[in-house]
C-alpha cells in the first residue's frame, strides 16, 4: 500500500491511513479508541517519558487518557488520527500513540 493524505474508512466509518513501512505487518494511522486508555495511562505515567513531553499532565491517570481520547473523538481536538495500529485499522493493537498538542490544558490536574 502507498501512503496517502486522504483517509480511507472502515466498514464502521472509522477513518484510517495505511502506511508504507518495512514491517511485515500492515501499519495504519487511526483515531484513538476508548479501549486505548489503559495503555496510554500506563505509558504516560512513566516519569521519564512524561517529563519529556510538553503538555501532558504530570500525574497522568486513566482519567487523563480518557479526557484526551474523548477530546479527539469529539472533533474538538487537533489530532484526529493519532494512533498507529498493526494488522487492522479497526481493532488492531495500538503500537504507538501521538498524544501531543501545543496546549493540552490539564497539566498539574490530579
Amino acid at each position: 500500500m502507498t501512503d496517502s493524505t486522504t483517509p480511507s474508512y472502515t466498514p464502521h466509518g472509522s477513518p484510517y491511513i495505511p502506511l508504507s513501512t518495512r514491517s511485515t505487518t500492515q501499519i495504519y494511522l487511526t483515531p484513538l479508541k476508548p479501549l486505548d486508555a489503559p495503555l496510554m495511562a500506563s505509558t504516560l505515567s512513566i516519569p521519564a517519558l512524561n517529563h519529556a513531553l510538553l503538555g501532558a499532565p504530570v500525574n497522568y491517570t486513566l482519567d487523563s487518557a480518557n479526557y484526551w481520547i474523548n477530546l479527539q473523538l469529539s472533533g474538538k481536538g487537533d489530532l484526529r488520527l493519532c494512533a498507529l495500529r498493526e494488522g487492522n485499522p479497526e481493532d488492531g493493537y495500538v503500537i504507538i500513540f501521538l498524544p501531543l498538542s501545543a496546549v493540552f490544558g490539564m497539566r498539574g490536574e490530579k
